[in-house]
């Protein structure tokens, strides 16, 4: 979240020596679904780029070498999947009091044991600031309190319908400008107040320094918790990547010349794939996991469920299917060639709409010629390689089965950026 501050009080926001990094960090990440997509490095010194995308991936040629030339292992002999029933039953585990109130609802999500955190952590951080600027000292303050907070926070989320050139405009008398809803909650100097001390951990006792989010790390963790008990999603789940709009200073923030957002925080999602909402989610921060742990840890809560997870082929790969078979989730979805398809499969010329197919037990990969000049390669450890009539509106066509499926199901995490943009609360800021 990014508000615009004017000049006279950005050194105060960064009065915080443990947020405070070097400017010239950035990481390079492609997360494209071509296989041809490029990325161009950033030319500028003394920045961190990361050519291969944002996780490790450097398996990829061991795995190659080990299962592509193994070709006795891939047979053309198809096999009906025997499907595990779904372990759990979709609903909604904690009901609001009244069904029919936004609040309510919130809450489940937002609970009051969440802001006296933000209470108490926002206090304590005017106190430690007091105790080490004694300019602070003079200055009246008022300890916040969860009401208080409350509407401090509803503010910064009716800033995102509202958005102004300058946060003081908010508070503006000018009648051109004016919104008076503004003034009516929480005065300007207040909302600034709070605003310079918001935060969100004791800096007293940090030691693990290691891990980058450890100054949200409780908040992150709550929300997750919360994601995680308050709903029980469906069988079908999309794990996808979005972006946080973000071009301050950052040590990860990422950089993909291929996306309308360029510049941001990548926040990889597992979404139910109906509805959107999410399940789970991991910030990229460079830590150096590889691709196939940050998938691991993303799918955990859900093991063991008989899940059917769609990715697309920035995440698959022969090897993680068979290890989230062995934890019970099911995956389908687009693979790149060098991610374990045997030759055969990969140095194949097809007709359009014809398809081929390659099975090792459980895992079926299917390459299908879309159009004369592209090939889609998919991996499923979810159906047969059966072939399906889809109606176009120049006749119908012959599909893949795992195709057809991924199409249906691959969209639940941008049903959840398409929610979350009605209520937009991201604003852009003077550098």
């Amino acid at each position: 979240m990014s508000i615009s501050i004017s000049e006279d009080i950005n050194d105060e926001l960064f009065m915080d020596t443990l947020s405070d990094c070097s400017e010239n960090c950035v990481a390079l990440i492609s997360d494209c679904e071509s296989d041809d997509d490029t990325i161009t490095p950033i030319q500028q010194s003394n920045r961190r780029t990361i050519s291969s995308g944002p996780e490790d991936d450097s398996s990829d040629d061991m795995e190659e070498d080990i299962i592509v030339n193994d070709v006795d292992v891939w047979t053309v002999d198809d096999a009906i999947v025997q499907l595990e029933p779904y372990g759990r039953t979709s609903s909604i585990n904690t009901m609001p009091r009244d069904q029919k109130s936004e609040w309510e609802a919130a809450q489940l999500f937002l609970g009051d044991d969440l802001f006296e955190l933000l209470v108490t952590e926002t206090n304590r951080y005017r106190s430690q600031v007091a105790n080490k600027y004694k300019e602070y000292k003079p200055v009246k303050w008022v300890d916040v309190t969860v009401k208080e907070m409350k509407k401090f926070l509803g503010l910064i989320i009716l800033m995102g319908q509202v958005p102004k050139g300058d946060i003081y405009d908010y508070w503006s008398t000018l009648p051109y400008i004016e919104t008076p809803i503004f003034p009516k909650p929480m005065s300007r100097n207040r909302f600034m107040q709070i605003w310079r001390m918001w935060h969100f951990c004791n800096n007293d006792i940090l030691h693990d320094k290691s891990d980058r989010l450890f100054k949200i790390r409780e908040v992150l963790n709550y929300i997750q918790d919360k994601f995680q008990t308050v709903y029980t999603p469906k069988q079908e789940l999309s794990l996808d990547a979005g972006v946080i709009p973000w071009r301050g200073r950052l040590f990860f923030r990422t950089y993909n010349p291929a996306k309308i957002v360029k510049y941001g925080i990548l926040v990889r999602m597992l979404c139910e794939a109906a509805s959107g909402y999410i399940c789970n989610f991991k910030i990229y921060t460079g830590s150096g996991a590889t691709l196939e742990n940050t998938v691991l840890s993303i799918l955990d809560p859900y093991v063991g469920f008989h899940h059917h997870t769609y990715m697309d082929n920035y995440y698959n790969s022969v090897h993680t299917a068979e290890l989230l078979l062995q934890k019970n989730i099911r995956v389908c979805g687009t693979i790149r060639a060098n991610r374990g398809v045997p030759k055969n499969l990969r140095d194949i010329t097809l007709k359009e709409h014809e398809a081929k197919f390659a099975r090792k037990g459980q895992v079926l990969l299917h390459v299908w010629q879309a159009t004369k000049k592209r090939i889609v390669r998919t991996i499923s450890t979810i159906h047969s390689a059966e072939m399906v009539n889809v109606p176009r509106w120049s006749g119908t066509i012959t599909k893949p089965k795992p195709v057809t499926d991924y199409n249906k199901y691959m969209k639940g995490v941008d049903r959840a950026d398409q929610h979350m943009s009605y209520y937009n609360i991201l604003r852009k800021s003077t550098k």
